[in-house]
Formats: C-alpha cells, structure tokens, sequence
C-alpha cells in the first residue's frame, strides 16, 4: 500500500518543523503523486478504495498548503535541462527542478540523480532518506 511512509513524510515533516518551512507542492507534482498511487492500483499492489483513500489522505494533508501552477517556461526550461545531457534528466524530473529554480524554493526528493541535477543547477534539495 502506498502512504506517506513510503516518501519518508515522517523525516520531511521533521526537517520543515525544525526548519520553520511553509510546505508548497506543484499542480505537476500532484499529478504525478495521483499517477503513482493508479500505477500501484493498476499493479495489483493496492485495492481501488486503498488507492482512492491514499487520495483522500494527500489532499488532507496539502488542503492548507499553497499550490502552485505548472507554466509553459516551466515546460520550456524542463527541456533545456533535459538536454543537458550530463544531468541525465527524464522531462518530468526536469520541470520539477524548473519549477523550483522559478519559485525559488527548496526541492524535496529521494532521487538521487534529481538532486545531483539540482545541485548543479543551483538549486537547493533535500532528500529524506539522508542525514541533513
């Protein structure tokens, strides 16, 4: 079953409380975390109403949060960052990066290769899985 477990929630959550963070998350990245959850219904690896519930959990949890839109520079600059080809980005990871450049704003993320990207491009991350 997917939960907030499976992201390392309980160390992000830690990290923005010590860090006196306001959390944001990104019409794109909702899409993709709603994406991953079907992925895993589809994979035989949750029931439908665990899917639906998993759901139901994240937009508890983003309600007060503010979200913010996915741009066509965000596409734009997601492109130019696949191509630079030593940062071995997919085009959804690069929007991300793109859209944090923009926001200016902290990434979060468990991809390794993600945030060796950012760092090279700047852009500060963290990564729950690690020691801050």
């Amino acid at each position: 079953m997917l939960t907030l477990e499976d992201f390392g929630w309980d160390s992000v959550r830690e990290w923005l409380d010590d860090a006196g963070i306001a959390p944001i998350y990104s019409d794109f990245g909702w899409g993709e975390l709603v994406s991953a959850i079907a992925l895993r219904v589809r994979m035989g690896g949750m029931t439908v109403d665990q899917g639906l519930n998993a759901i139901a959990e994240a937009t508890t949890l983003t309600a007060t949060w503010p979200m913010a839109p996915c741009t066509s520079d965000d596409l734009a600059n997601g492109a130019r960052f696949v191509a630079m080809f030593d940062l071995k980005l997919r085009f959804p990871d690069a929007i991300h990066l793109a859209m944090a450049r923009r926001l200016k704003c902290r990434l979060v993320t468990a991809d390794r290769r993600q945030a060796a990207a950012a760092v090279a491009l700047g852009i500060l991350t963290f990564n729950p899985h690690e020691e801050p």
